[in-house]
This record gives C-alpha cells, structure tokens and sequence, in this order.
C-alpha cells in the first residue's frame, strides 16, 4: 500500500519540519511505500478548505490522523495545533499517534 503523508502548516509554527522527519524515519523504518506533501495554509478560507486549525496538522491517505480533529469547528490559518495523546500534551503529532493511524490503515 502507498501511503501519502500531507502536511500542514502555517508560518508561525516550525513544528512540521520535526514532523516531516520523523515521518521520513518511520516510513523508512517500516519500509513503506510514501511521499510527503507539505501545504502551506495562509488564509482563512484556506484553513476552512482543509480544515486546518493550527500548524502542523498531519493528514495520511487525506485523513486526519487527531482524534480530537472530529470536534473541531473552528478552522483559521494562524497558530499551533497542540496534540494530547495518551494523557501528554505534545507540540506536534507524536510517533506513537502516527504509529496507531498508520497500523489501523494496515501498516505493520
């Protein structure tokens, strides 16, 4: 399976530079099949377009790989997007959540 890792980000927030990297060592880890997409999100009609709310959010295979991205409603090209997994508060998607949403797609 191929698998499409889509990044977005704003300017405000450099966290999806560590988050392209360490999606490049998992998938070379697991010997995957990708490629990483980075989008730049500068406006707010761009946000509401990809349902962006803050940088960097992770999208695989054109889903959002938070949990929490289900509740979200307001979406806005400025700020970070903090992540809590596993009761952590993290500055971007964590290993261990990318991890999860790439074996519930089949990944080992």
């Amino acid at each position: 399976m191929n698998y499409t890792f889509t990044i977005l980000h704003n300017s405000e927030c450099n966290f999806w530079k560590n988050l392209k990297e360490d999606i490049e060592k998992l998938a070379q880890e697991k010997n995957l099949q990708y490629e990483v997409q980075e989008i730049f999100v500068g406006t707010d009609e761009e946000a509401r377009q990809w349902k962006f709310a803050g940088s960097p959010q992770l999208l695989i295979n054109g889903k959002d790989i938070d949990p929490a991205a289900l509740k979200i409603t307001n979406y806005h090209a400025s700020g970070c997007r903090p992540v809590f997994y596993k009761d952590t508060f993290y500055e971007y998607m964590p290993i261990g959540l990318i991890k999860d949403s790439l074996e519930r797609l089949g990944a080992k």
